[in-house]
């Protein structure tokens, strides 16, 4: 979502004369686009803040903005944080962000708009699309939103007093915009929404929107994130089941194995009902990569709550996870709660967590040794190798092979690690 929100505020400000620079040692305005849903997120862009300041002995004239999520979340408060700072927008601001500019004439100037967006659900305007000539992916896949906000509240996330409540954009909008986009040469969809089960309009739901998007012409492969598990539906599954340019990956966030730390978190599943979904969406899409998010250390977790998780995480078996030491983020239900697991426990506990999932990640990949597999190419590494990534979303590296970005090939997997694949050209 913040890489998707990153490129319409590029393409606002391509679109009104500004340029990119090559390196930041080269700008007059530098924005840092950031999320605030953990707290390593949040000092990690600060950091960078801080960092990029040391520009200014060269470049004194230098702008610097914070942008997006953690700019609402912090408010005004972020000038004290940071060596200097000129502009302060929330997500709501991205189409005013221009304007908001050019009221800054010099170092001392500073702006801030921390709004909500006057359209939560903006119509796709082709001549300030940044993907065209940018994209983040690569050449031959693009970002689409179908939706914004979250009516959730989950007790540890900041992300619906941020984002705000769900809105959906219309069906005729996002279908218009995949059509234009295969037009400009992409061929991979990326759904995406804090919660794209609670897709609706007028007469769509998800499941009917992703049949819609993969029946485009010129469309090869589409994804989507993120699920939540109260609301996937079997209808959801037969669609990715039987949708030939759906994508077998599905990313459906677990948190916790335990049934109590589930209900204080305010998930709305239970271990169980998870366990149920896993066989269910991998018996209708054989081959499906499996991914989640993992939070230790939640207030009030015991080594029985920590177990059940450690025991459910093994039993299942993910492809790869996001894992997370609890962080209280404030303005959360959460953050009214003693945070009484230790540090030194709550790392401990990750650091189990990781080695789990590793371990099934690693065994899931050697079984993949010796198929063939499509690959769309999508980079080259630092050795300026190619790798391309399988239609399960996993990472695949081409040694010694001359593929560009986009290309479309066959690999024979020969080898595996935990966190990629190793293969060698079958067919391009």
């Amino acid at each position: 979502m913040n890489e998707r929100d990153a490129e319409r505020l590029a393409g606002g400000l391509l679109n009104d004369g500004w340029r990119l620079a090559k390196n930041p040692a080269e700008a007059d305005l530098i924005l840092v686009n950031a999320c605030s849903v953990r707290e390593k997120a949040v000092n990690h862009a600060l950091g960078r803040l801080r960092q990029l300041f040391s520009l200014t002995r060269k470049r004194p004239h230098l702008l610097f903005g914070l942008t997006g999520c953690l700019a609402q979340h912090l408010g005004t408060e972020a000038r004290g944080m940071v060596p200097r700072l000129n502009l302060l927008t929330g997500p709501g601001a991205i189409k005013r962000l221009p304007v908001l500019i050019k009221t800054l004439h010099g170092p001392d100037d500073f702006a801030v708009d921390l709004d909500p967006a006057v359209d939560l659900t903006p119509d796709f305007d082709p001549e300030s699309d940044y993907r065209s000539a940018h994209p983040a992916i690569g050449p031959h896949a693009a970002f689409v939103t179908i939706m914004e906000g979250c009516d959730n509240r989950c007790a540890y996330c900041v992300v619906p007093y941020l984002r705000g409540p769900e809105v959906s954009r219309t069906p005729e909008v996002i279908l218009a915009e995949v059509e234009y986009l295969t037009q400009k040469g992409f061929s991979e969809i990326i759904l995406l929404g804090q919660n794209v089960n609670s897709y609706r309009s007028s007469v769509y739901r998800f499941p009917r929107l992703l049949r819609e998007v993969s029946l485009i012409p010129g469309v090869r492969r589409v994804r989507f994130t993120t699920s939540h598990p109260k609301d996937l539906s079997r209808e959801l599954l037969e669609v990715m089941a039987t949708g030939s340019t759906i994508c077998e990956q599905l990313h459906l966030p677990l948190q916790s194995g335990s049934d109590r730390v589930l209900r204080a978190m305010g998930r709305g599943y239970t271990a169980e009902h998870y366990r149920k979904l896993v066989t269910q969406a991998r018996g209708l899409v054989p081959g499906l990569t499996l991914t989640t998010d993992l939070i230790t250390g939640f207030p009030g977790e015991t080594e029985e709550d920590f177990r059940l998780t450690l025991d459910l995480v093994k039993q299942i078996g993910f492809d790869s996870a996001f894992m997370f030491k609890y962080s209280p983020r404030p303005g959360t239900r959460a953050a009214e709660l003693p945070d009484d697991v230790p540090p030194e426990t709550k790392q401990q506990r990750l650091v189990k967590i990781i080695g789990a999932v590793t371990e099934s990640a690693f065994r899931r990949n050697r079984e993949l040794v010796g198929e063939a597999l499509e690959l769309v190419v999508e980079g080259t590494d630092r050795r300026g190798e190619p790798y391309g990534r399988t239609r399960g979303g996993k990472r695949v590296k081409l040694p010694g092979e001359l593929l560009r970005p986009g290309r479309v090939c066959v690999a024979e997997i020969t080898g595996a690690g935990p966190r990629s694949l190793t293969g060698r050209l079958v067919e391009a």
